[in-house]
């Protein structure tokens, strides 16, 4: 029984070959790519704060273990994301016992040591355990880029998520960068960045892509806690599209790790989740789920600042909602079947409001020039009536190919009144997804 925060924060015996043992479940979800977080050796139950970036945390598996997961899901046509800490390591590292055992020697390089700093050297958040590195030193440069090339060499993992991008500085970036791209061109970079755009926007060249925690924030207030309208939940994405930098990729979630999970918000209301899990799989940015998300898995409590409530064991079996995994699924099979909602542009959708509440109810198309997506949301606790007139769209002056379409409702219908005009009626909490091909 999990029963307290210290009883959670401990370790519950999950290991890689279970993860390797469950790859079908994985797979069956539509999931693309797996992310992992540190599996390396560290002392904590998060692994944040490693104590080596070359051996496989011995509770997991080790390396042989890690490797099985990778074989497994390449077996599958899915891809291996692995967590790489830059800014910190664990005060148990080799190079941080010689930094303060010799502070003026090479490893006292790698690291701050000063005796006027709290604990004597720079800690990630003063936190004692996470002492951080010197990236501007050449060695801890080398040291790290070695590392992900082992990773992605060696090991054979596919991608690297970033952690905490914004502590180590940019030049640091664009080394690493350079140095994972000249030996694996096609392995993704995503960065953790929690920053304001035109922060985000600085890293453009530097990583591949990252993660939209500001989008998430307002998707979050939307959808879970409903203190924000879905109309100013379009307006700011519609707005943060217009400055998203060129060739700079973005992943969107509704929870992870580091946050309360969604349900916990949503008061365990699953059809809050069902909606934003619409929005999830249809926007333009890369949909990350976390784990048992889709089946329900929520928390027990959530005091300010005690993240790890939200990392509690997944479930299986009978304790899984299959209604929500069923829904899950099919949206994620949904989204790999159409190239509008993989690859297509997002634009405004324009409607006319008949019945229901305006601010909570609106929608975007995904387009290409062989497909358009058509999603619409109804946020609000009435059933609404809406007309779409499909000559203000991009493209498409008539609805004729309306018989070639795949639908998806939670709940409410759609008329085709003329060969331009659809009248939806959605039900409170619903959405409509189809698509013109």
């Amino acid at each position: 029984v999990l029963d307290g925060i210290d009883r959670i924060r401990t370790r519950f015996g999950g290991t890689l070959n279970g993860v390797a043992e469950r790859m079908d479940y994985i797979a069956e979800l539509g999931t693309t790519m797996i992310w992992l977080t540190p599996v390396f050796e560290s002392p904590t139950y998060h692994g944040y704060n490693p104590s080596s970036y070359s051996r496989v945390a011995a509770r997991y598996g080790g390396d042989v273990a890690l490797q099985r997961v990778i074989a497994a899901a390449h077996a599958r046509g899915m891809r291996v994301m692995l967590d790489l800490v830059a800014n910190h390591t664990s005060d148990a590292h080799p190079r941080f016992q010689a930094a303060l055992a010799d502070p003026h020697g090479p490893a006292g390089r790698w690291y701050t040591i000063d005796g006027q700093l709290p604990h004597g050297y720079h800690a990630f958040a003063h936190v004692k355990n996470m002492p951080e590195l010197n990236t501007e030193a050449p060695a801890v440069r080398d040291y790290l880029v070695a590392a992900a090339l082992h990773w992605l060499g060696d090991l054979g993992a596919d991608a690297l998520r970033l952690d905490f991008v914004s502590g180590p500085a940019h030049a640091f970036w664009t080394v690493f960068q350079e140095g994972v791209k000249a030996r694996f061109p096609d392995a993704v970079t995503l960065g953790e960045i929690t920053a304001t755009l035109p922060e985000v926007r600085t890293y453009a060249g530097r990583l591949d892509a990252y993660m939209d925690f500001f989008l998430a924030k307002v998707a979050r207030q939307t959808f879970a806690q409903r203190t924000v309208p879905l109309q100013t939940f379009l307006t700011t994405l519609f707005a943060r599209q217009r400055q998203q930098p060129a060739n700079f990729d973005r992943a969107f979630l509704l929870d992870n790790h580091d946050m309360h999970r969604f349900l916990w918000l949503a008061e365990n209301d699953t059809d809050r989740l069902r909606l934003a899990a619409v929005l999830l799989l249809t926007l333009d940015a890369t949909p990350i789920i976390y784990y048992g998300t889709e089946v329900g898995l929520s928390q027990r409590a959530g005091p300010a600042g005690q993240d790890a409530y939200a990392r509690e064991p997944m479930r299986w079996g009978d304790a899984q909602d299959r209604d929500l995994l069923a829904w899950f699924t099919r949206l994620v099979h949904l989204r790999r079947a159409s190239v509008a909602l993989r690859c297509g542009l997002l634009r405004p959708l324009p409607l006319e409001h008949i019945t229901g509440e305006p601010a909570q109810v609106g929608g975007y198309l995904r387009q290409t020039a062989t497909e358009t997506a058509v999603v619409v949301l109804n946020n609000g606790r009435s059933p609404a009536e809406v007309v779409l007139d499909a000559r203000q769209w991009p493209g498409t002056e008539s609805l004729q190919t309306f018989n070639n379409h795949l639908t998806i409702i939670s709940q409410g219908d759609m008329t085709l009144e003329t060969t331009t005009q659809l009248r939806l009626h959605i039900e409170a909490m619903g959405a409509a997804l189809f698509f013109l091909r």
